[in-house]
């Protein structure tokens, strides 16, 4: 027993043998253009405005919304049109500043821009005299502000961790600037030192926060309300924001740097050479031309069909064969015919005898002994020989007989 006929039977009322089939079809292409839940954000670890999943940052870009920053995505490179009172969201770049957008953000810095700096390296970090943080060294975070949380938190993939959020703070050492403030610590309970997890400090008109680890920004992280993350993001947000309102303050997020946007491409360059440039666009002809010729001379699915040759005789056995036919039927008359056309066609090429067009053979001989005698027993020899057969050596003396009178005419 069949599926259908199965369904057939199961049905109250009786189907046709077409309408099963054309539920099922139905409810097959109704699964495959129904939309999928995107779950590309759960794996994806860049810290991005863009991702709400739990290792991306989309909670503090709608938190400092809705508090007031007027927020901003920046998908293109470079950053250069920033003034003073914006806020430069740099969040762990998987892409790192180049020296030349390094020296820009600093010069922007020094006339008054802030930075929000996490996980930096390259350029910038060298510029800001900043160590890494250490891999895979976790301590627990100590928020610098009390917090008063319901007894059950958000839901979080990070909820299991602990009374305190476990980070990589920066390495032993690692010395503050200058009028540093410090709004994250992280610490052992047996330990006697303690290392600095987030701190601010002044460089210029303009200030800079550095975050040792991405994990404080993450979602995941701020959602849970007894690490007191949140708070702690939001009071970096209005050190850096310096005395503006925050309404007149911009944060923008750099997200180029993350892999938004238009990214250098390879492809793409190759793509304007050939179509945007003339030497890209010859370039681009001589590989459609070269393509063609390969495609002619590539071997082919069917055989082509040799051509048909038809061999002919060359001019040579011509000659051979028409002597061999005169010679059979004793063809003198023709042959001499054909001697005298000869000559009358050479002659007529060098133009030496008038009235040459005639087509009587006899009257052209005539006209050639008139006007040289001396010629005269040659040509009474071939007008002999056009009137009756003559014998082999006789028609030898003919052909010697034309010789004679062709030089003669000739000199």
């Amino acid at each position: 027993m069949t599926l259908i006929s199965r369904i057939n039977a199961a049905l109250p009322w009786r189907a046709s043998r077409f309408t099963v089939p054309l539920i099922i079809a139905a409810l097959v292409v109704l699964a495959l253009l129904s939309p999928a839940a995107n779950t590309s954000d759960l794996a994806d670890q860049r810290l991005s405005s863009f991702l709400s999943g739990p290792n991306g940052a989309r909670g503090i870009f709608d938190v400092a919304r809705r508090l007031g920053w007027r927020v901003e995505r920046k998908t293109r490179a470079p950053i250069d049109s920033l003034r003073a009172g914006n806020i430069v969201a740099l969040l762990a770049p998987v892409d790192q500043l180049s020296e030349r957008e390094t020296t820009v953000l600093l010069a922007k810095i020094r006339n008054g821009t802030s930075l929000l700096a996490v996980g930096i390296s390259g350029p910038l970090q060298d510029s800001l005299h900043l160590r890494a943080a250490e891999r895979f060294v976790r301590m627990p975070l100590i928020s610098a502000t009390a917090m008063r949380c319901p007894s059950r938190d958000s839901r979080s993939v990070y909820q299991l961790m602990g009374d305190s959020a476990a980070v990589s703070p920066f390495p032993p050492g690692t010395k503050l600037p200058d009028g540093a403030t410090v709004f994250l610590r992280a610490t052992y309970p047996n330990q006697m030192y303690e290392r600095f997890a987030a701190f601010g400090f002044p460089l210029g008109k303009g200030r800079v926060i550095a975050i040792s680890d991405p994990n404080i920004l993450r979602n995941d992280y701020i959602r849970i309300c007894k690490w007191g993350l949140g708070v702690s993001v939001v009071q970096m947000l209005e050190y850096l924001t310096a005395g503006h309102l925050r309404s007149e303050t911009r944060i923008i997020f750099d997200e180029f740097h993350q892999g938004f946007g238009p990214q250098p491409s390879v492809t793409r360059a190759i793509g304007r050479f050939l179509f945007e440039t003339a030497p890209g666009a010859m370039l681009l002809q001589l590989l459609i031309a070269a393509g063609i010729l390969l495609l002619a001379i590539s071997p082919r699915p069917i055989r082509p069909t040799p051509l048909a040759r038809i061999q002919r005789r060359s001019q040579f056995e011509h000659v051979s064969a028409l002597s061999s036919a005169y010679k059979q039927i004793s063809a003198t008359r023709t042959v001499a015919q054909r001697l005298v056309r000869g000559l009358r066609r050479r002659l007529a090429t060098a133009q030496r005898v008038a009235g040459n067009q005639s087509d009587d053979e006899a009257a052209f001989l005539r006209q050639v002994a008139a006007a040289h005698p001396d010629v005269s027993s040659e040509t009474a020899l071939v007008t002999t020989a056009l009137t009756r057969p003559v014998s082999p050596a006789e028609l030898i003396a003919v052909g010697e007989a034309i010789k004679t009178i062709e030089r003669t005419i000739k000199r």
